[in-house]
């Protein structure tokens, strides 16, 4: 059988991404992520402008916490600028802090912006940064 992976989902609700429908495509495309996943998965929603915010911690793939992910991802509205560099430390932090027995679950970060940063670290130092962590 396939392994049980972590996803952690990040998604830009900058005002930027009103734009051209693409936080609706946004969440069009998590909803069919969610619709493939089983029970050996877990999956953490994390969302960010120029604030970073955890909407879950990592969640096994129920039913009942999938439709708990699809209520907060319809409830989601864009507006403000966009942090990236935070929410890419927030969702690899997520990863870092589960216990030592789960940490070799294969893991997935999964980043859903435009790219039109315009708070924290440039793109360059964003980089650098994110090499030097120990991503699981």
């Amino acid at each position: 059988p396939p392994l049980p992976v972590d996803f952690v989902v990040m998604i830009d609700i900058s005002a930027s991404m009103r734009l051209d429908s693409k936080l609706v495509y946004v969440k069009a495309t998590i909803e069919y992520l969610l619709s493939k996943l089983e029970t050996r998965h877990r999956f953490s929603l994390i969302v960010f402008n120029h604030d970073v915010t955890p909407l879950t911690h990592l969640l096994p793939m129920t039913d009942t916490n999938k439709s708990h992910i699809l209520e907060l991802l319809h409830d989601i509205q864009a507006s403000g600028s966009t942090n990236i560099s935070e929410a890419l430390f927030q969702g690899v932090q997520h990863l870092e802090s589960r216990p030592i027995t789960e940490a070799s679950r294969m893991s997935a970060v999964m980043l859903f912006t435009d790219g039109l940063s315009n708070r924290g670290l440039s793109s360059r130092a964003t980089l650098e940064a994110i090499s030097k962590l120990s991503l699981p």
